[in-house]
């Protein structure tokens, strides 16, 4: 039965695809045949994580309970960011440092809760922190509406800890170890750069940065100041044709 939902999930994932392709004139007849289109990018090749029961079993329990028009968006959309995520949440769970997980910036918590779903992470010894305002005075324009309460049933896991208060300005108040894995999507240069400058001495090494809008059009001044916050440090950016980026934290030089 499982396998089943599985595969009619796979299935409609792929029929978003081919129909997207056909509502943008159909510019590209392979596109018929691909494997992902959405993120602003379309393929055809090979993608294991598309036939990956696993991926797709926690991916399609990170969409369940979304409002209609953004489940759908986020079931083909955001596929290959869940791709990236999961892989940096199995890296980082590896090293043989601890650190918690950080993401700033969630909305409804589609990746955040991909990732507890695909590595089992309520069974990990790790806090995930998530922090936004979602929807409370002084919230980013984006919310119409107030979804704490949906977003808590969402997240009804004994370690994550969800922060409703503005960044940067909460995070000096929060007891913090060493952080393994920080996602910012706040779509805003600024508190991304505190954010950047607060957590980047706690990231153990092998820890990843994730930056879900790095890529995007709309943002250059994010991207300008991610650049300026990396360049007289010794990681560099690995960026990905849906518009994220990612950089693995260096270890100590010796001299």
């Amino acid at each position: 039965m499982k396998s089943m939902r599985l595969a009619q999930f796979r299935k409609r994932i792929r029929g978003i695809c081919i129909l997207l392709n056909l509502k943008k004139g159909g510019r590209n007849a392979d596109l018929a045949y691909s494997t992902f289109v959405g993120d602003g990018i379309g393929t055809t090749h090979h993608l294991d994580f598309m036939d990956d029961e696993k991926f797709l079993s926690a991916f399609s329990n990170a969409v369940d309970n979304l409002p209609n028009g953004l489940r759908q968006n986020v079931s083909h959309d955001l596929g290959w960011r869940a791709h990236i995520v999961g892989w940096a949440a199995q890296h980082v769970l590896a090293l043989p440092e601890k650190g918690d997980f950080v993401e700033c910036g969630v909305f409804y918590g589609v990746l955040s809760k991909h990732m507890f779903n695909f590595v089992d992470f309520e069974q990990v010894d790790r806090k995930f922190f998530l922090f936004d305002t979602w929807g409370s005075e002084g919230s980013h324009p984006s919310y119409t509406e107030d979804i704490y309460e949906k977003v808590k049933l969402r997240f009804n896991y004994v370690n994550a800890i969800l922060v409703r208060r503005k960044i940067p300005e909460i995070l000096r108040s929060v007891k913090f170890n060493k952080i393994a894995y920080l996602s910012l999507d706040m779509n805003s240069y600024l508190p991304e750069r505190a954010v950047l400058e607060f957590f980047y001495d706690k990231m153990i090494t092998g820890g990843i940065f994730y930056f879900d809008d790095y890529g995007w059009q709309g943002f250059p001044e994010l991207r300008a100041t991610v650049n300026d916050f990396f360049a007289d440090k010794p990681e560099t950016l690995l960026q990905f044709p849906t518009g994220q980026s990612i950089a693995i934290k260096a270890g100590s030089r010796l001299h």
